[in-house]
């Protein structure tokens, strides 16, 4: 991994995907307390569902410096996310078309 994806997918971790996962694996295993790199593996197992994310989380816990920052990148939804969720409510709405022709007396 090179610095500009580095730094891309720490401006937009919804570009994470299954290539970025071995390559930030390989960056943890060569720099174990870089935690910026942590946490965005962290992030890339979230967004594939991976299993191994429970157990990563609890690791990458105890390596962060600020809790709340882990937090917010876990609980962050992402914009496809966000998408779906808006989709599913919106089927589940029935629009109720105006009459036409109302006239106002």
């Amino acid at each position: 991994m090179n610095l500009d994806s580095f730094y891309t997918y720490i401006n937009n971790p919804a570009l994470l995907n299954s290539n970025s996962v071995n390559e930030l694996s390989e960056i943890i295993e060569r720099y174990p307390y870089f935690q910026t790199a942590r946490l965005l593996y962290l992030k890339n197992l979230q967004l594939l569902n991976d299993y191994r994310f429970n157990d990563e989380l609890k690791i990458v816990s105890a390596y962060a410096v600020n809790r709340k920052v882990l937090y917010e990148l876990v609980s962050e939804k992402t914009e496809k996310q966000i998408t779906k969720e808006n989709n599913n409510n919106l089927q589940n709405i029935e629009l109720i078309a105006k009459p036409e022709n109302t006239q106002i007396e």
